[in-house]
């Protein structure tokens, strides 16, 4: 396996995992541990996803399509989805942004496979122009070429290598969404089609190009944390769920 796999972390300690996965994250991108979660929960978090969007009992975003549909601050209605708690991801994600006084929530994502999607995030994206930004991404369901795997350009995030995709492919530094035609440009080589099972724990710097490739059968069911510096932006406020 390549160096941003992490498949031995059960022989190590907690505060070995968050040192190699920082390391991984500030040198490749992103770092992947198969299997972090177990299936059981996994399982279990699609239940409550199901159950409060089928309730309708909670703010939800949805795609114009209807196919992507997010319950963002899920942390709020159901305390046991707060992968923030974890102390492998608590540890990393503070260490990457170097502060502990973020901002944020957990974002549950359920995306079905109807005609058209364009996937998790709507096609290919950098999360931020400006500066990095820290997600981790738990897998909640099987994930193979057919339901929607985290597709990753590796080393796309630096200011450095902004500016040399900038100057070799005419995609700009301050460009946040890319077109098919954008991203067949650059190096297959570099692309990563992230196909796991149940529980895979992913954390990124999706200041890097990447999206979740579209839907083409089934479910897929995520968490994904999502984290400031500053205030949760504005134009997201008004879709997070707030405790009673």
């Amino acid at each position: 396996m390549q160096d941003y796999f992490y498949d031995n972390y059960k022989s190590n300690s907690t505060e070995q995992q968050v040192q190699y996965v920082t390391e991984r994250v500030r040198r490749f991108g992103l770092c992947v541990l198969p299997t972090f979660f177990e299936p059981m929960y996994c399982i279990e978090a699609c239940k409550t996803i199901d159950t409060l969007l089928d309730n309708g009992n909670c703010k939800i975003w949805q795609d114009q399509l209807q196919a992507d549909t997010r319950i963002m601050g899920i942390e709020k209605l159901a305390p046991d989805l707060n992968i923030y708690n974890t102390p492998l991801i608590n540890s990393v994600i503070t260490n990457l942004y170097g502060s502990s006084m973020l901002s944020g929530f957990v974002m549950a994502g359920r995306i079905k496979s109807l005609s058209g999607n364009l996937g998790s995030g709507q096609g290919w994206h950098r999360d931020s122009v400006g500066d990095n930004q820290y997600k981790a991404l738990l897998y909640l369901t099987d994930v193979d070429e057919f339901h929607g795997p985290f597709e990753y350009y590796l080393n796309t995030f630096s200011e450095r290598s902004m500016a040399a995709v900038e100057r070799r492919y005419a995609i700009g530094r301050m460009q946040n969404r890319l077109s098919e035609h954008d991203v067949s440009l650059l190096p297959e080589k570099r692309k990563l089609t992230l196909c796991q099972s149940k529980g895979t724990l992913v954390i990124a710097n999706t200041r890097a190009i990447h999206r979740g490739a579209p839907i083409l059968a089934g479910t897929r069911y995520a968490l994904t944390t999502y984290s400031w510096r500053d205030n949760i932006p504005k134009h997201i406020q008004s879709f997070v769920n707030k405790p009673d």
